[in-house]
């Protein structure tokens, strides 16, 4: 089955601002993966053969979220101002700094460098959520994010396979000086979308932060509590191996750069092939499907891992595990623009901030329970904890489920209200 030509016919039926837009996007993630793909699947690795210790290198795992947990303030930040230019900001900047770590060997301040870089590009978020929300129209806005998804897949896993190979004949210095400066292009490439909100944003007053406005959110929309409290569940479970992978698969398997890279090539491909299939399953039905999906296929991985596994059937493991990643990308931010409405930066504030907080306290977690539990007593108990994520996301459904009961019985009840009303003026 071809199924290129319903995804150019979705293009087709678009809007000549909704085709230009994602034709900018399309673009900018070329260059987005050849920066992703060099520097996520290496850079723990990288750390480890520069002689970081198992703490650090819990905080260094954890660092692409410890830059959430300020999110909340990034998300009121960006509320009344060009979601475009905080995109470009933040990613610009924060990629410049990957030119000056190809330099580094210090293990140390290579630390202290990503962290600061992570920091740097998680300021960008909360904008980035509102921005799609912007140029993409609800209805094909998953199948679209799911197109986006794939191109940055397919292009990482050629990258990748590429980048393992080059790492471990010349070090990572001049891949991640390649990385960055691809990176910044594609900051400067997203900068060109058209926001068709932007206007409109500039006549908002400004807002100062409050965390009585973000407390008073949590205390009133049971549906976004639920959210956040099934997130928190799963990730911690899901971020307490973070520092746990990389280190089983050094210390205890063995392996080099090349067969890391081999995996996350695997990883890549679950990831790729199945984003439109998300996406599709996101506009058909609803983003709770997606995030449930996407937490069952996550807990193949630590089950795999804790049967002590061969090199060839962690591909196994990496495949769930993208196409899990793919889901969550596409099942959490529809999610948040669902709940959010006319305020998804400011709710994908909350949740990002959230998940700062479980990405900090999950990888320095991990990193000291390895000094005291086997590899298995740890999976066992990320697994548990991976599990228990999905219980308020059934209660959030059956919550939905309940709330849209009410309305038909509302509806029908008004429907025969009128029906009596009609019938007595009439024999009047």
């Amino acid at each position: 089955m071809n199924l290129v030509v319903p995804k150019m016919k979705l293009l087709n039926n678009l809007d000549k601002t909704t085709q230009y837009n994602f034709k900018i996007d399309a673009t900018a993630s070329v260059f987005f993966a050849l920066y992703a793909g060099v520097l996520y699947p290496f850079f723990p690795a990288t750390a480890v053969r520069l002689g970081i210790d198992g703490l650090l290198l819990a905080l260094l795992t954890a660092s692409p979220f410890m830059g959430h947990i300020f999110a909340v303030y990034w998300g009121h930040s960006s509320e009344n101002k060009s979601k475009r230019k905080f995109v470009f900001y933040s990613g610009f900047i924060s990629r410049m700094l990957l030119i000056a770590l190809g330099l580094v060997t210090n293990s140390t301040v290579f630390a202290i460098m990503l962290i600061l870089h992570f920091a740097i590009t998680a300021a960008g978020w909360p904008a980035f959520t509102a921005l799609m929300q912007n140029i993409y129209p609800a209805r094909e806005r998953g199948r679209l994010m799911g197109l986006i998804q794939f191109i940055i897949g397919i292009c990482r896993v050629a990258v990748t396979y590429g980048a393992g190979l080059m790492i471990d004949h010349y070090g990572h210095g001049r891949l991640f000086i390649i990385a960055g400066i691809s990176g910044m292009v594609a900051s400067y490439i997203i900068r060109k979308v058209k926001d068709p909100v932007e206007i409109t944003d500039k006549a908002l007053k400004k807002r100062k932060f409050s965390i009585k406005e973000t407390a008073n959110i949590l205390k009133t929309d049971k549906l976004f509590r639920l959210t956040m409290l099934g997130f928190f569940i799963f990730d911690l479970g899901n971020m307490l191996l973070v520092p746990i992978y990389p280190l089983y698969q050094v210390n205890k398997m063995g392996l080099n750069n090349f067969q890391i890279g081999q995996l996350s090539v695997f990883w890549m491909i679950g990831w790729f092939i199945s984003a439109p299939f998300w996406g599709s399953l996101n506009d058909r039905k609803n983003p709770l499907i997606v995030i449930k999906s996407a937490i069952i296929l996550f807990l193949i991985s630590p089950v795999i891992y804790f049967m002590d596994p061969i090199f060839y059937i962690l591909p196994i493991a990496s495949m769930t595990a993208g196409a899990a990643g793919s889901a969550l990308e596409v099942g959490w931010l529809n999610q948040i623009i669902k709940l959010g409405k006319g305020k998804s930066a400011v709710y994908s504030g909350i949740y990002l901030t959230g998940l700062g907080l479980r990405g900090l306290i999950g990888p320095i977690i991990g990193g000291l329970l390895i000094n005291h539990l086997s590899f298995n007593n740890i999976f066992i108990i990320a697994l548990l904890l991976m599990a228990s994520g999905l219980i308020p996301f059934i209660i959030l459904k059956n919550y939905e489920l309940g709330k849209t009961f009410k309305k038909l019985e509302i509806g029908f009840n008004m429907k025969q209200s009128d029906k009596i009303s009609w019938r007595y003026s009439s024999l009047k």
